[in-house]
């Protein structure tokens, strides 16, 4: 009896993988086509990127890659961003090292001068000056 459960829970579990697979897959693929023809189609990088994030999350990038030196550290921080929202302020800021607020501590955190505070998509992420004593966003 415990065979026959088994190999039931395997083959449901097999199909069910399948089937995601088959729904998956498509869409996938079109979303890959669909960000390889734009790239194509654009007429540079900047122009691909300011397609993506807009005109305005584009500029409030790069005042905060001016203010901030490359071989500073900053303290980034998320505001509803999740996962993504962070990767994408870490990438358009390399290569400042960013320090993560919510895995460090308080010494870390001492000695750095900017804030960088990440929004849910598409808002741009907000600079604070801390050694200046500019209050972060609320």
């Amino acid at each position: 009896m415990l065979r026959l459960v088994s190999s039931t829970v395997r083959v449901v579990a097999l199909v069910v993988l399948a089937f995601f697979y088959a729904l998956g897959l498509p869409l996938a693929l079109v979303e890959s086509g669909r960000r390889v023809m734009a790239g194509i189609r654009a007429p540079d990088l900047a122009g691909i990127r300011r397609a993506e994030l807009g005109d305005d999350t584009v500029a409030r990038f790069d005042a905060i890659r001016q203010r901030i030196p490359p071989h500073d550290a900053y303290l980034l921080t998320g505001r509803g961003a999740g996962a993504a929202g962070l990767f994408r302020v870490r990438y358009e800021l390399a290569p400042r090292r960013p320090i993560l607020a919510d895995s460090t501590t308080t010494e870390s955190r001492g000695a750095v001068r900017w804030l960088v505070v990440a929004h849910a998509t598409p808002l741009a992420p907000d600079l604070v000056d801390l050694a200046a004593g500019e209050a972060p966003p609320r």
